[in-house]
């Protein structure tokens, strides 16, 4: 299960963001702008006991030109994310890669991490997400 890798995929195929990576950004002259990328954020505590539920955590960072443009991104995917098996709001659990995606939160609030020597800015969020463990 490549948790990271899954939702990548999951928002490459079903978002108007164009340019989505997984694990690395690519360099600056390569994309210059509107790239975000999903990485592991690993070390953050999930406290969930539930033996059919396996917690992860990613994190996402989005690179543009501006930081209206960047921070838009970052919205952009959290507004997809947080649908994913929010019962409340009448939307399903989400299948990627044979992985039960029943739960994906946003842990706090975009924020921004630095200006590159292009001056791109980065803006980064993490997620907590949950995922069905189909193992018995």
């Amino acid at each position: 299960m490549n948790i990271a890798k899954d939702i990548a995929q999951y928002l490459s195929e079903n978002t108007e963001i164009e340019n989505i990576f997984y694990s690395q950004l690519p360099p600056s002259a390569d994309y210059p702008q509107a790239v975000a990328v999903i990485q592991y954020n690993p070390g953050l505590n999930i406290d969930y006991r539930a033996p059919d539920i396996i917690p992860a955590a990613v994190q996402i960072v989005c690179r543009d030109i501006s930081y209206d443009a960047a921070i838009e991104c970052a919205s952009k995917i959290c507004s997809f994310l947080k649908n994913i098996g929010n019962s409340a709001l009448g939307y399903p659990d989400v299948s990627i890669n044979g992985n039960d995606y029943i739960r994906v939160s946003a842990r706090g609030t975009p924020e921004q991490l630095k200006e590159d020597e292009t001056e791109n800015i980065y803006i980064t969020q993490n997620y907590y997400i949950w995922i069905r463990n189909k193992e018995d």
